[in-house]
């Protein structure tokens, strides 16, 4: 919507949309799990809230991966989200291979480099640059093709960070 060289560019108000209260949420997934006779913790929901930094597509999509556990009536903990996530995580291997497959050898170097710096906003640093055998012009490149093409995004911040959440946690645990 934000882009002139996309057909839908400026025919709605953007709006940026907070997180969901943790509090009002956990409540809502609780009113919705004990359909299936389950509940999760407060320790959990809270764990899962986090990791997601409240974003309603990632918790939800674990929700529904508790939700549908076939199991008798049960309080879900973290040990049960962190199953939940990898399973998810095990099922987009391959595609997530797939992409990274097509970056360049800088690309990957960058792309982890900000994942293994968890929201980094100096990647033109001559430390960060150092740490992972980058040259300026080469982050330059780089990191507006990881822009392009979605693999990450910048924060009001100026950090940057790995725009879909799933491939972050892949990446950090194949490194």
């Amino acid at each position: 919507f934000a882009s002139p060289s996309r057909p839908v560019y400026n025919s709605c108000a953007i709006m940026r949309l907070a997180p969901i209260d943790e509090r009002t949420y956990f409540d809502f997934a609780n009113e919705h799990l004990a359909t299936s006779l389950k509940s999760i913790s407060q320790d959990a929901f809270h764990y899962l809230y986090d990791k997601f930094c409240g974003i309603t597509w990632y918790i939800q999509y674990i929700l529904n991966q508790l939700y549908a556990l076939k199991t008798q009536e049960i309080t879900l903990d973290t040990k049960d989200v962190d199953k939940a996530i990898d399973d998810v995580i095990r099922r987009n291997s391959f595609v997530y291979s797939s992409l990274i497959f097509q970056l360049s050898t800088k690309q990957k170097q960058l792309l982890y480099g900000i994942v293994k710096e968890r929201g980094t906003t100096s990647i033109m640093s001559q430390a960060f640059l150092n740490r992972y055998s980058l040259s300026a012009s080469t982050v330059q490149t780089a990191i507006k093709a990881l822009l392009e093409h979605d693999f990450v995004t910048r924060e009001d911040d100026g950090s940057y960070i790995v725009y879909d959440c799933f491939l972050d946690l892949w990446i950090m645990r194949s490194m």
